[in-house]
């Protein structure tokens, strides 16, 4: 999250924006009067009782007129003239108003629907009666048919700006909210896609600010959740693969021992002249023995793979066995996969009182691997070396199981990267279609039972050297 800043509330906000509507309100009434005076003032319009006071300045003029026609009334204003019997003489008023004109007279009523009347008793024995109206009337007369009169004009102006206040008032607060409402869909929508490098940032609204809080917290909590199930997955991959690749090794062991016996048999049926029969029967029933064996070993791995493929861990547990002892089995793995390759092998253990705390399962299939690599590497007339020894580091006892190759040995770059995954390597090295998993699951292995792993070539020679230190305890 970056620096805190000035907040405000979603209450405060609107309250900014009803208090400015409230003002441009009060500003568009007090303004449309002022335009209104203003208007009167300069003349542009006439007041509602215009007429009235009109016909209050001049109704002697039109009592003794000779002839009320002469005289200018005001716009808007209409006459008739009657007898004392209700007879019309002339006037401008229309023929369907005339006769509710005098009725109006007859009962003294001075105003109608159709405005007021003012009745003037003229001298000679007749009735003016005049029509007007109480209304505001613009003083140049063609505006009067082309606008509506000035009461009515007044507040659909201010109704019109009032509207338009309103739309922008909207408008800008839809804005204002649409920029910060933003940022909460850019953070909804990268977590959506579980693009999760970001930073949630800040917002100077509260109410928004507590929200990608919470969507920080669960941006988070999923980078936790997600990186769980990467690392679940990414184990799961790693332990399949290792699986897949050491399943190699029994099955190469199997196939040169079928050879071997296969060319036992052979010899036998042609009775060869360097070995005796019951030799023959010999070596032939030892490669069944290590078929049998690993085929079984084979059988061990496919239930490894099947409980993984079901989510289910194997039950490998760690074991104490002396130095000595695991030397031992060590020297006949490598036996069985020298063998197998027919290739020569030279072995060198070491009288140790150490104890050793290892996974077995696991470390042999760490051995199984180096010994693959040095004989797929090795000169097949030269075969490999294993020489055992016991070293200190730092205090703790190590069993270092070096094995020597005498092939084209690592390179500058082998050294750096060989314990990576799926790297490949120098082709002079690697003649062969592999996956570059090997020595990445020794390393894995070793490690995970407190040793590690050790890359170099030979100071005596051509050839590589990988060395297992294997963690120790003393008796």
């Amino acid at each position: 999250m970056e620096g805190r800043v000035k907040e405000r509330t979603l209450t405060g906000m609107f309250l900014k924006y009803i208090v400015i509507f409230c003002v441009n309100t009060v500003l568009i009434v007090v303004g449309a009067y002022m335009v209104l005076a203003l208007l009167a003032a300069t003349g542009q319009v006439l007041p509602a009782n215009y007429s009235e006071q009109w016909l209050n300045d001049h109704t002697e003029d039109i009592r003794m007129a000779e002839d009320v026609g002469e005289i200018p009334f005001p716009a808007g204003c209409e006459y008739g003239v009657y007898t004392e019997e209700g007879k019309w003489l002339y006037g401008t008023l229309d023929q369907k108003s005339r006769s509710q004109v005098w009725k109006c007279y007859q009962k003294k009523d001075m105003s109608s629907q159709e405005g007021y009347y003012r009745f003037i008793l003229r001298s000679e024995q007749e009735v003016c009666i005049v029509k007007y109206h109480l209304r505001m009337r613009y003083t140049i007369e063609p505006l009067n048919h082309m606008l509506p009169n000035m009461e009515l004009l007044l507040p659909l102006v201010m109704l019109l700006a009032f509207v338009l206040q309103s739309v922008l008032l909207a408008r800008r607060f839809a804005r204002t909210m649409r920029v910060r409402l933003e940022q909460l869909n850019e953070v909804t929508r990268k977590i959506s896609e579980n693009d999760l490098e970001f930073e949630v940032g800040v917002s100077d609204v509260k109410e928004m600010n507590n929200v990608l809080c919470s969507l920080g917290h669960m941006k988070e909590a999923l980078q936790v959740s997600l990186k769980r199930q990467w690392d679940l997955e990414s184990e799961h991959k790693r332990k399949m693969q290792a699986l897949v690749h050491d399943i190699k090794t029994p099955l190469t062991i199997i196939k040169g021992n079928a050879e071997l016996a296969e060319e036992d048999l052979e010899a036998l049926r042609e009775e060869a002249y360097h070995l005796e029969h019951g030799q023959v029967l010999q070596s032939v029933g030892e490669s069944q023995r290590q078929i049998v064996e690993y085929t079984k070993e084979v059988e061990k791995y496919l239930d490894k793979m099947r409980l993984l493929l079901n989510d289910q861990e194997s039950a490998e547990q760690e074991i104490c066995i002396s130095s000595e002892k695991l030397q031992g089995q060590l020297k006949i793995l490598a036996e069985q996969m020298a063998s197998a390759k027919h290739m020569p092998l030279m072995v060198w253990c070491c009288k140790s009182d150490t104890v050793i705390q290892v996974n077995l399962e696991q470390l042999k299939r760490a051995w199984r691997n180096v010994l693959s690599n040095a004989l797929e590497y090795t000169d097949i007339e030269q075969g490999i070396d294993i020489k055992m020894t016991e070293s200190m580091k730092e205090g703790i006892p190590y069993l270092c199981a070096k094995v020597r190759d005498y092939g084209h040995g690592f390179t500058k770059e082998d050294l750096e990267f060989a314990t990576e995954e799926f790297y490949r390597g120098d082709k002079s090295r690697h003649d062969r279609n592999h996956q570059g998993l090997g020595l990445a699951i020794v390393k894995r292995f070793i490690e995970a039972q407190g040793g590690f792993l050790e890359l170099g070539n030979s100071k005596e020679g051509q050839g590589a050297e990988v060395t297992l230190w294997v963690r120790g305890e003393a008796k």
